[in-house]
């Protein structure tokens, strides 16, 4: 990759009828641990060759609840961003049509917009969407850009977020985002299981101790609001002091496995105030 735009093209031969791609960096052999890559006009065709970019239709449109998961907070306004991007010389218009369905599949008051986008330009709106109060939905749209019908259905909900620090809801690993995190605390989800207290990478030799990774994953717990239940130890032993090769089996001195358990706990005990033994 370069500094400057440029075009790549790959050609693969599918070893299924069904194919997709992903694009993005790839620093698996990079000593840099984050990159920020530019990317557009990504075009995948069946051919020997690539051929010039072309847009699949002049007029288009985006739709975007502006909320992660499709999960909006009671009392704020339902409703779906409608965007429109015109590639054309002559105006355009967007039209969209929306109903919702509740769990038991009822429809809902339809609502519609109607959007003009201008030649070269891009446009937007909001779109209310109506959901006669909390609950699980199913948004149906239909519209029309630049002539051509298109149709889509999504889930979402509508819940009143949890506010409380604890509940009988946990997780057994914690999500991997903040976005994440921050939808399973507004859903009640107060608790999340740790599993980085692995003996066998804490301290791969003896005497050789380090508590790095759970001062991460603890730590990152604790800072995406979660109480932490954690494992100690995950596995019963480390290969060097196993009674067998593996770290599955119990330790050759039961005393070695309670000197790793206190060390851990000493550490964490302003931290974490529950513990699950093994797996």
């Amino acid at each position: 990759l370069s500094d400057r735009w440029e075009r790549y093209t790959f050609t693969i031969t599918a070893k299924e009828p069904d194919l997709c791609i992903a694009v993005g960096p790839d620093l698996g052999e990079s000593v840099e641990d984050t990159a920020t890559v530019w990317l557009d006009a990504v075009q995948l065709e069946a051919g020997p060759q690539a051929t010039d970019f072309a847009l699949r239709e002049p007029v288009e449109a985006g739709l975007d609840t502006e909320r992660f998961g499709n999960v909006f907070s009671n009392g704020e306004p339902i409703r779906l961003k409608v965007s429109g991007a015109n590639a054309s010389n002559q105006p355009g218009e967007v039209k969209v049509e929306a109903y919702l369905t509740n769990y038991f599949d009822e429809p809902l008051p339809k609502t519609s917009v109607a959007l003009a986008v201008p030649p070269n330009g891009y446009a937007s709106a909001y779109l209310a969407l109506e959901t006669q109060g909390r609950g699980y939905f199913r948004a149906h749209l239909s519209w029309q850009a630049g002539g051509v019908a298109h149709k889509r259905t999504f889930p979402m909900a509508v819940v009143a977020p949890y506010t409380e620090d604890d509940s009988p809801f946990g997780v057994n690993h914690l999500p991997s985002t903040e976005s994440q995190s921050a939808l399973y605390r507004k859903a009640g989800v107060t608790w999340a299981r740790d599993c980085s207290f692995i003996w066998e990478q804490l301290e791969p030799r003896e005497g050789q101790l380090s508590f790095r990774y759970p001062d991460e994953s603890v730590g990152r717990t604790l800072a995406q609001g979660f109480n932490v239940m954690a494992l100690l130890p995950v596995f019963p032993s480390a290969k060097w002091c196993s009674i067998d090769t593996l770290e599955c089996f119990p330790p050759k001195d039961p005393e070695l496995q309670v000197g790793f358990m206190t060390k851990s706990v000493q550490r964490y005990r302003d931290r974490i105030q529950y513990w699950e033994y093994l797996n």
